[in-house]
Formats: C-alpha cells, sequence, structure tokens
C-alpha cells in the first residue's frame, strides 16, 4: 500500500512539474494599455498564466481581453499579437517578425499543431516548417493580407504604391521565399 501511496505521489509532482514546466517569463499586453509581467503558456488561441507563483491557478484571457503576449523562447523574447486575417472573423496570434512601415507576421505549423510551443529549440527557425506569412499596412492595423497563392501578382499590387519594388518582384532576389527583403526593401525604400 506504502508503494503505491509513494508511486501516485511521484506521479502527481512529475505532472505537476511538466505542467509548470511550459509556463515561461512573458508580459501580457492588455487592450486596455496595461502589461502584466507573469509566467504564462499558449493553449491553443488562449493564454494561461499566473503572476508569479507557478502553483497558483491559472488566469485564462484570449484575443478579447489581449492585444499580444511577449513570452521568452529559447532565450529570446518574442512578440505575438492577435490579429484577424483578411476575410476572416476569429484573430490568431500571430508572432511579429519585421516592425516599420508594413509589419511581417508569421505562423508555422509547427505552432498549430503543437498547440502551443514546442520544446524543439529550433521551433521558430526550422526550415522544414510550414511558415505562413501576413502583412499589416499602417493604413490597415488589425487585418492583415496573408499572401499564399498568386504571391508575384498580389505581392505587384500590395506594393503598387512602390513602383521600384514591384518591378522587381518576382525577380532574383524578390521571390516568395524573399519576404523578408521584400518588407525590408519597402520599409527603407519606399514612401
Amino acid at each position: 500500500m506504502k508503494k503505491v501511496i509513494l508511486t501516485s505521489l511521484i506521479i502527481l509532482i512529475s505532472l505537476q512539474m511538466f505542467s509548470q514546466a511550459k509556463k515561461k517569463k512573458a508580459t501580457l499586453l492588455f487592450k486596455d494599455g496595461k502589461e502584466l509581467n507573469c509566467l504564462a503558456r499558449i493553449s491553443g488561441d488562449n493564454i494561461r498564466y499566473v503572476e508569479s507563483d507557478r502553483r497558483a491557478e491559472e488566469v485564462v484571457v484570449d484575443d478579447k481581453e489581449l492585444n499580444g503576449i511577449k513570452i521568452w523562447m529559447n532565450d529570446q523574447q518574442i512578440e505575438l499579437y492577435y490579429k484577424t486575417e483578411e476575410g476572416k472573423e476569429k484573430p490568431k496570434l500571430m508572432q511579429l517578425v519585421l516592425k516599420g512601415k508594413i509589419k511581417l507576421y508569421r505562423i508555422s505549423d509547427t505552432y498549430e499543431k503543437n498547440i502551443g510551443f514546442s520544446s524543439n529549440e529550433n521551433y521558430f527557425n526550422d526550415k522544414s516548417a510550414s511558415t505562413v506569412y501576413f502583412l499589416e499596412s499602417s493604413e490597415n492595423k488589425g487585418f492583415v493580407f496573408r499572401f499564399a497563392r498568386n504571391f508575384e501578382e498580389n505581392a505587384k499590387k500590395y506594393f503598387a504604391d512602390c513602383n521600384a519594388l514591384s518591378e522587381k518582384i518576382g525577380k532574383d532576389d524578390f521571390r516568395k521565399k524573399d519576404i523578408f527583403k521584400i518588407v525590408l526593401y519597402y520599409n527603407e525604400n519606399c514612401n
């Protein structure tokens, strides 16, 4: 009987430690402008957090209360924001990759499949992961444009206000895989 109780206790402690290990240092960005430093984890489209004590009961928040979260992953802080894709109703958490006149966001299928963050230390840099990119212009805040099919045609329309860039899209270093270079070029060279 003592062995059963001891084994059960060890399993419970292990499970508790495992669930706590997923919580990372984070800053929640509330819609009212308030920021809260806490320990948090992502669970689907929700964020679960505790203010300081890992054993405290988790509070669950989502896009109704939050703009996003800054969370520490693999010794770097990443920023995730709730953004709504044009034509969709429900916002999703997207990683902010580049800031500027045009912001670049991404969602990795690794994120989607794991419903949260993977323990893989190369999570955001994994070349084999499928990643979808989204653009947000300063005129269209809150809604993001997804580049998927017909990249060259859509990119030329999206960046039509910058003739120099529109002419380069689809050539040399300005293909779909070069979305970083395209957005950087726009932010540095276009009005």
